[in-house]
This record gives C-alpha cells, sequence and structure tokens, in this order.
C-alpha cells in the first residue's frame, strides 16, 4: 500500500501550532480520522513507544509509531509544525514534519514497508524542503505520488 493512499489528503495537517512532541502527536490523532473511541489509546500506545526511544530520524522528521491492537488497518497522518519542536534527533534538528503511524499487530510486513517508504521520502532534504514549502495537502499528495516507485 502506498503513503498517498493511507493519507488521503484528510490527515494531513499544514498548521500545527504546538510546543512539544505530545502535543504534536495529540493533536495529530485528535485531528485524524481514526476511530474517535480509539483515539486515547492509540495516543498511549505511540507515547509508550516514544518513551523507548525517540523517534526522530533526522533531517526535521520525526515518525511516532506503534503497533497497536484493537484497529483494522495501517493509520497514518502528518502535520507540518509552523515552528520547529525539540524531539530529541540524534541530529538535534527541530522536527518540523510529524508522521504518526499505527498499524495492527498482525500486519508486520506492511507496517515495516510503509515506515521504510516514508524514510526513504525524507532522507533527502529537498524533498523536506519542497513539502515544508507547500503548505496544501492536495498539493503535499501530489508531490509524493511523484515519489512512489
Amino acid at each position: 500500500m502506498e503513503l498517498t493512499e493511507l493519507l488521503h489528503g484528510v490527515n494531513i495537517f499544514t498548521d500545527l501550532d504546538v510546543e512539544s512532541k505530545y502535543e504534536a502527536i495529540r493533536e495529530l490523532i485528535d485531528r485524524s480520522t481514526i476511530q474517535e473511541e480509539l483515539k486515547d489509546f492509540i495516543y498511549d500506545k505511540v507515547l509508550e513507544r516514544e518513551e523507548l526511544e525517540p523517534t526522530a530520524v533526522g533531517n526535521g522528521i520525526g515518525i511516532a509509531h506503534a503497533k497497536v491492537e484493537n484497529i483494522e488497518k495501517i493509520e497514518v497522518v502528518m502535520g507540518l509544525l509552523q515552528n520547529g519542536i525539540d524531539y530529541e534527533s540524534y541530529d538535534e534538528t527541530p522536527v518540523r514534519i510529524l508522521f504518526v503511524v499505527v498499524a495492527p499487530v498482525t500486519q508486520n510486513r506492511e507496517y515495516l514497508n510503509l515506515m521504510a517508504k516514508i524514510s526513504r521520502v525524507c532522507r533527502h532534504s529537498e524533498n523536506v524542503k519542497k513539502i515544508l514549502e507547500m503548505g496544501d495537502s492536495a498539493k503535499i499528495i501530489e508531490f509524493l505520488k511523484t515519489l512512489q516507485n
């Protein structure tokens, strides 16, 4: 499954104005299309994973993620942060693009493939710069489609 199919525009938020990674994760989950009754549970699972090791991958990118019981399909949410936030990144770069990825515990292969796709897109600083400059979910989806292979 492709990243653009999972994001489908409505789970991209270009206007996050928060001061911490925890606020950012909470806001992305709360604003997403994830089932309302699962949002608190998912937030707790993502934070549990985050406490093990920060999920900033460098280059201004964070990928908060967890495998979760009680969900039927992979969910992806993306947020652009107006001001970068400290995310305990190994390269000390403030995170400006944050993904939240949750997957059923039974979909390990799909989960790992998706994480690899996000990493491939975001490891190139020119891609990150373009995404931040776009600031529009439809444009971001179209740009991500050009990167799929």
